[in-house]
């Protein structure tokens, strides 16, 4: 299991992609996942760089990669298959500058249990459709299971992955969602894992404080942090979870990745904090 950090526990911060590169290096993390918005912001100054090295070039200087390209692509029923296939064409061009495989969504944004079978076949049909774009192009379409979507829960998530039935869609398993929905962490990583190609990890003091971690807080500068933790103090118990995301990880799914999700204050001590935490407690070695 290789570790990533999420440039985007630093949205609200003033710190350069070169600075985010560094660290990342010196705590000993294997990748970067790209925010979509970031990725945007790199892209679109790749021209102006002048003397400051491209961050492209930094990342692999200090033997990192970019992991994943977590991005929102927009399947509501509203936007017409033409809109959908220039959004994709897009993240994927996007995706080819930064030389990543992995492009992040979510499974629409309508609560499962409130998607009639109709409307469920309809998100099918925009998933697959993106999923062969993505395929065309030797990408994969990673679904994250999250509120809200119609991978909200252990039970949609299983009926998502086997309805689609599509080889370049997979998962990025948010540990701290699925456990937020009720199921057992343990069991969904049991049940999901044929279909995981990435891990979110995250914690909060309690199951009450869940709700931290909703859109419209996470993304507000003076949003409600209080009950964001490091993953070794929360409520979840990472580790008999991390143990099972070593086996599940192992032989020919050892490529995978598990990125650090902070989106509480004092980013970069918290993450040197949860990095050390997995290196020591499970000996999870640094890979290349």
């Amino acid at each position: 299991m290789k570790i990533a950090l999420c440039t985007i526990s630093f949205r609200h911060q003033l710190i350069s992609m070169n600075e985010l590169i560094a660290f990342a290096a010196a705590n000993g993390f294997n990748g970067i996942e790209l925010w979509g918005t970031h990725a945007r912001s790199i892209y679109e100054a790749k021209g102006s760089y002048g003397r400051m090295e491209d961050p492209g070039a930094q990342i692999t200087k200090h033997g990192l990669e970019v992991s994943m390209l977590s991005d929102y692509l927009n399947i509501a029923l509203d936007v017409d298959y033409s809109r959908i296939a220039e959004q994709t064409k897009q993240v994927i061009a996007l995706a080819n500058w930064f030389n990543v495989s992995r492009i992040r969504t979510f499974a629409g944004e309508r609560p499962s249990g409130e998607a009639g079978r109709a409307e469920w076949t309809q998100y099918l049909e925009r998933l697959r459709f993106i999923g062969d774009l993505c395929a065309s192009a030797g990408k994969k379409l990673l679904l994250e299971t999250h509120p809200n979507t119609l991978a909200d829960r252990l039970d949609s998530t299983l009926r998502l992955m086997e309805e689609l039935d599509h080889p370049a869609i997979r998962l990025n398993l948010d540990v701290f969602h699925m456990w937020e929905s009720g199921a057992d962490p343990l069991a969904s990583l049991a049940l999901l894992n044929p279909w995981v190609d990435y891990y979110h990890l995250k914690n909060s003091a309690s199951l009450q404080q869940a709700k931290l971690f909703e859109p419209h807080n996470v993304y507000s500068p003076s949003g409600d942090r209080s009950g964001m933790v490091p993953l070794c103090e929360g409520a979840i118990d990472y580790r008999p979870v991390l143990e099972q995301i070593k086996r599940d990880a192992n032989g020919a799914q050892a490529d995978r990745f598990a990125s650090l999700e902070w989106f509480g204050a004092n980013s970069q001590a918290v993450l040197a904090q949860d990095i050390a935490f997995i290196r020591k407690a499970h000996a999870v070695q640094p890979i290349g």
